[in-house]
């Protein structure tokens, strides 16, 4: 059971960090060349953006509640395929 519930947490982690960076990614190059840059993490919920006002003012924050409805919907969705896989793999050997 342990053992389990350490897969999906780590295959969550996983998958959360890389959709992380997928939108920090896609933040960045769907930019206009003529505004500064600003940076938006989170799918489908954003929690973290950061943006330039002027030259000198760098403004960022952090949405807590937003970062946790993003791992508990990753989560669910990697325990979910497993349930559905191994339920397959159980009809698949009777």
């Amino acid at each position: 059971m342990f053992k389990r519930i350490s897969f999906h947490i780590i295959i969550s982690t996983i998958l959360f960090s890389v959709i992380s960076f997928l939108t920090v990614i896609v933040s960045l190059l769907t930019r206009k060349e003529s505004e500064n840059p600003k940076v938006n993490i989170g799918f489908p919920l954003k929690y973290y953006e950061q943006f330039w006002i002027d030259n000198n003012d760098l403004h960022h924050g952090w949405n807590l509640r937003n970062f946790t409805i993003d791992f508990v919907i990753i989560l669910t969705i990697v325990v979910v395929i497993n349930l559905i896989r191994q339920r397959n793999e159980s009809l698949k050997s009777k």
